[in-house]
């Protein structure tokens, strides 16, 4: 078998320059800072007639996300996005992020001062700091309460990632091993905050693609393949922002791009430039019609503000690398990839990948035989229809085919229903005779 990559075609990608070219993305990078500079205008100014608690996410979170945003956008090259621009961006977040709601909330709050002062934090690491919240983080820090929060492990990792970042403080060793990255996360029946758990530890133990902080726990290669089999259960739900997430695992790891992933790009820049913009899981008519006409499209920009963030995140992490994401096509048969697209259409789900995946030449679609096993198998094990697990995991033994962290699962999976199903065989009492 041999593969070759090439650059993604622009066929069937409304509008702009060839796809993942350094214009295009570009262009994707400019699209989610105009978004976040409304966003910014709308929500955090409160003047919309927005309900903010029907949004996905209350203002300070949305304020720290946009300085995420505009630190990574600040570290492109001069011309990606004006600085003027960026400027402009900061000075309209320090309103917000450092003023005096935020010092309330770090002097009442110690232990929760990092929570308060992130955005503030993030913005100071792209060059827009304030001595005045730097010294109300520095009481909250030798205050008595500071301690005083229990967190999940990948949030203990993004307090360290903050200390980092604002004092230059060393990580507490093993810190990232408590996380996801460690111990990993289950492909077939976990929880979308799972998935999520893994690519926010991602994000704090490599700063968001610019430095590894406490050294990751597992190889690059294992998470970058981890993260493949969370996009294929990403993408056949429509979860465009968990999708965007882990396809950060690419450039933040600074590994090659996969077929999968390459794929999953290609899927959501489609989507985006079909919509406007990434939807959001949040987005729903109910939700859009419960707000008045004036303030509806404040509605939208608030529910869908992170996917098209993220979306920003990742246009802009590729930027900084050589690698670019590219479809590969082998030279073998692509009987087992169309028997696998046959089997999924015939369920009446439409994801958009599975529309996407008809436009690829048989050597592509050939390439992405692993990501169709792996959706096959999440489908079937979510249905407890484990005949069609085998057969898709006996499909997948062949040479040309890669193995897949969600396949290792689903193998281990059935080998342990059968060890319990002849432990109970054996445990069963004897028929009594008639």
């Amino acid at each position: 078998m041999r593969a070759a990559n090439r650059p993604l075609p622009g066929a069937g990608l409304p509008g702009g320059p060839a796809f993942a070219s350094n214009a295009d993305l570009q262009r994707r990078v400019e699209r989610a800072f105009d978004l976040a500079e409304t966003t910014i205008e709308q929500i955090v100014a409160c003047e919309s007639g927005l309900d903010l608690s029907a949004l996905e996410a209350p203002p300070d979170k949305v304020v720290a996300e946009t300085a995420m945003l505009l630190r990574a956008v600040a570290a492109l090259p001069d011309g990606t996005v004006r600085r003027c621009r960026v400027a402009a961006l900061a000075s309209q977040l320090a309103v917000y992020a450092q003023g005096p709601r935020i010092a309330a909330g770090i002097a009442l709050h110690p232990s929760l001062a990092r929570d308060y002062g992130a955005a503030h934090i993030v913005l100071k690491a792209a060059g827009f700091g304030s001595p005045r919240c730097d010294a109300a983080l520095e009481r909250a820090r030798l205050a008595d309460a500071a301690q005083g929060r229990e967190r999940l492990p990948h949030r203990e990792l993004e307090q360290a990632w903050l200390a980092w970042l604002s004092d230059g403080e060393t990580p507490i060793a093993g810190l990232a091993e408590r996380t996801a990255l460690g111990r990993g996360i289950d492909l077939l029946f976990g929880k979308r905050d799972d998935v999520y758990a893994l690519t926010h530890a991602l994000m704090y133990a490599t700063d968001f693609g610019g430095a590894a902080l406490p050294g990751l726990p597992r190889s690059p290669d294992r998470i970058a393949a981890e993260a493949d089999s969370a996009l294929a259960g990403a993408l056949d739900d429509d979860d465009f922002d968990l999708a965007g997430e882990l396809l950060l695992a690419a450039p933040y790891l600074r590994r090659e791009w996969s077929p999968a992933a390459s794929f999953g790009f290609a899927v959501l820049a489609f989507v985006e430039d079909e919509v406007g913009v990434l939807p959001s899981l949040s987005l729903d008519r109910e939700g859009y019609e419960r707000h008045d006409p004036a303030s509806r499209a404040a509605y939208v920009t608030a529910v869908a503000y992170h996917t098209a963030f993220v979306m920003g995140l990742l246009c802009a992490a590729i930027l900084r690398r050589e690698e670019r994401p590219s479809l590969a096509r082998i030279e073998t048969s692509a009987a087992t990839a169309d028997r696998l697209i046959e089997d999924l259409l015939a369920d009446p789900r439409r994801p958009q990948w599975l529309m996407f995946i008809r436009r690829l030449d048989s050597g592509e679609r050939a390439a992405l035989t692993p990501f169709l096993l792996d959706v096959a198998i999440r489908r079937a094990a979510r249905r407890l229809e484990l005949g069609q697990v085998e057969r898709a995991l006996r499909r997948g033994v062949e040479p040309s085919v890669p193995a897949t962290p969600l396949r290792l699962q689903a193998a281990e999976l059935l080998q342990r229903l059968a060890a319990a199903s002849a432990e109970l065989a054996v445990q069963a009492p004897a028929p009594v005779p008639a």
